[in-house]
Parts: structure tokens; C-alpha cells; sequence
């Protein structure tokens, strides 16, 4: 057909979002034809995706937000000749990972690349919480700041002495629980398998083998645990119930680990002093119950965590490398 690619040496590679600095992608056109969405649409519609597949590719680098790869997506990047599906995020919650072994089709994502931006904005979240931050700002812009009183305005907290319980100590949970330990809070985590000893000396935190044990002593609490069927909802109304009164907690993970009803309703008993939350349980539409709610209570981002022009970056190039070694025949750079 007339739109076949005229080099027909170099592998076909679709990005089907807009790279944040497309720069990046000069040092990889020598060895791919790289293909990005039409019109620098943000997202590729699910209708190009299609068509592109159409033509035939040999890599795709993708991200799920608008297109989940299923079964279904999984067999048109099958029939169009793709080896490697490289996930632009950490998690794999968005890729249905055993139907692509199946299909002998590799996925990777970039885990490393999102730990330092997303542990920033849970300790951002943390301090804005402890120091009102947002309250002051909309008191402050408000107009409401009349006269300069001792102790009645934004009285705030210290995490220096406090427990932040950290749950999930991937490689996102430890970035958080180093910037903890600076500023003086005694980090205690729970995790799947535990850690070696060492190495919990050397991030200085503690153990809990029972999740409900360390949320009975938390005073700040982090979520750090990727997606799957057996920790969706892993916060419900059980684990609040065992919290202290007056939490802060905090979800800069995956929205479904938490449910929402159960979260509400801990807030409005006193358990959680205020939540802050970068992802949401069907985002991007927000429980009714949190919009009501004052920003002493709550704090709202519209997942950010790693929404920095050098972590999007580096993303890409990891994904990319893993492109590359996988179309050479090797083993991709992060693979389970």
C-alpha cells in the first residue's frame, strides 16, 4: 500500500501519548521509526491506536490512562507484530500481564524513574497537611486575615517525634521513608516480604509483620502498594476503625486501594484529621462527599506524582531502552 513506512529496515514503534520533551526522541530515530499521535493530541485516541496497529508495529509505548490493554487490545498488538508493550508508569495494573505471556508479547515499566518525584509529593502532602498549608492559603486569599492573633490561627503540628507508617517499602515507599527519617519521624512499614535487616538500618525503619498493629500506633500513614485483586480496597472500614483518632493519611499509589465510602466516613467520626490524595477510586471523577468537604479535611490533586518534566523524561527513556533491547534480542532492563 502507499503509506508503507520507505525504510522498511527500522522497527515500527508507536508512543501513543505526547512525550513532555520530545528531544529525548532524536538519539532513538537512528535505530525506530517512531510513530506519535496525530495533531500532538495528549492522549492517542483509542480509534488511531487501532489504525496504527493496523499498520503493523514492532513496540508499543504506552500509557493506560484512556486504553487498558485486555485480551482484546493484547490481539490487535499481536497481529501487528509487537514484542514488547513498555508501560509508562510503574505498576502493571493497567496491562493484562499473564494474556501477554501468553501472547509471548514483553512488558515492562519504569519503577526506578518514578520513585523521587512521587515520594516528593506524598512528603509535600505530609507537611501540607501538618502546616495547613492550603487552609492558610485560601484564609490568606480570602481576605480573612483581619488581625495578627497568638494562637487561634492555622495551629499546626510537628512530624518530628511522630510515627509515619509507611505501607508497601517498594522503591517509592523507601525514597518516602529517607525524606521521613530527615525530617525526625520514626518510620515503621509494612510490606509483603520483609526487608533485610541491613537494609532496615540503613533506612532506619521498623517492621510490622500485622498491618492492623501498625495502623493502631501510626500517627501518619502512606500508601505505597501497587494495584491488584488482592489489595483493592485494601483500606476499608475494617483498617480505619483500628486508626488512632486524628490520622493524617495519605494515597499518592493507586485510587481502588482505598475505598472511598470507608475513607468519608473516617473522616467525618475524627479517625482521619485530614487524607490527602493524588489518585482516586474512579478518577477522574471524585466522590461527591470529598467536594464538600473543607480543605482542613481534605487535600485534592489531580494525579501528579510523577508530573515533572525530568521524571516524565527519564520514563521515556527507560521505556525506550527496553524497546531497544528487546527488538535486539535481549532481555529488557526492568522485567519481574
Amino acid at each position: 500500500s502507499h503509506n508503507k513506512p520507505r525504510n522498511m529496515s527500522k522497527p515500527r514503534v508507536i508512543i501513543s501519548f505526547q512525550p513532555a520533551d520530545v528531544s529525548i526522541l532524536d538519539q532513538y530515530r537512528e535505530s525506530m521509526d517512531i510513530v506519535l499521535p496525530h495533531n500532538a493530541a495528549d492522549l492517542m485516541p483509542p480509534q488511531e491506536l487501532e489504525e496504527q496497529l493496523k499498520q503493523g508495529a514492532q513496540a508499543l509505548v504506552h500509557c493506560t490512562i484512556k486504553v487498558k490493554m485486555n485480551d482484546e487490545w493484547l490481539a490487535r498488538c499481536s497481529s501487528a507484530g509487537v514484542k514488547i508493550i513498555a508501560n509508562h508508569g510503574a505498576g502493571y495494573d493497567g496491562v493484562d500481564t499473564e494474556k501477554a505471556a501468553e501472547r509471548k508479547i514483553h512488558v515492562t515499566n519504569t519503577p526506578g524513574a518514578v520513585s523521587a518525584p512521587t515520594a516528593d509529593l506524598a512528603m509535600a502532602l505530609l507537611l501540607a497537611m501538618s502546616r495547613r498549608i492550603v487552609e492558610g492559603h485560601e484564609y490568606v486569599r480570602g481576605g480573612q486575615w483581619k488581625e495578627k492573633r497568638l494562637n487561634d490561627v492555622m495551629m499546626g503540628t510537628d512530624p518530628a517525634g511522630k510515627i509515619l507508617a509507611i505501607v508497601g517499602l517498594g522503591g517509592i515507599g523507601k525514597a518516602v521513608a529517607r525524606r521521613a527519617r530527615a525530617f525526625d519521624m520514626n518510620v515503621v512499614y509494612y510490606n509483603r516480604n520483609r526487608l533485610p535487616e541491613e537494609e532496615e538500618k540503613e533506612l532506619g525503619v521498623t517492621y510490622y509483620p500485622s498491618l492492623d498493629d501498625m495502623l493502631r500506633v501510626a500517627d501518619y500513614i502512606s500508601v505505597h502498594c501497587p494495584l491488584s485483586p488482592q489489595t483493592k480496597y485494601m483500606f476499608d472500614k475494617p483498617q480505619f476503625s483500628q486508626m488512632k483518632d486524628g490520622v493524617f493519611f495519605i494515597n499518592t499509589a493507586r485510587g481502588p486501594l482505598v475505598r472511598d465510602e470507608a475513607l468519608l466516613e473516617a473522616i467525618h467520626s475524627g479517625k482521619v484529621r485530614t487524607a490527602a490524595l493524588d489518585v482516586h477510586e474512579n478518577e477522574p471523577e471524585i466522590a461527591a462527599g470529598y467536594m464538600t468537604l473543607p480543605s482542613e479535611r481534605i487535600i485534592l490533586l489531580p494525579h501528579v506524582g510523577t508530573q515533572t518534566v525530568e521524571s516524565r523524561t527519564k520514563m521515556l527513556a527507560l521505556c525506550l531502552d527496553n524497546v531497544q533491547e528487546v527488538l535486539q534480542g535481549r532481555k529488557p532492563l526492568t522485567h519481574d
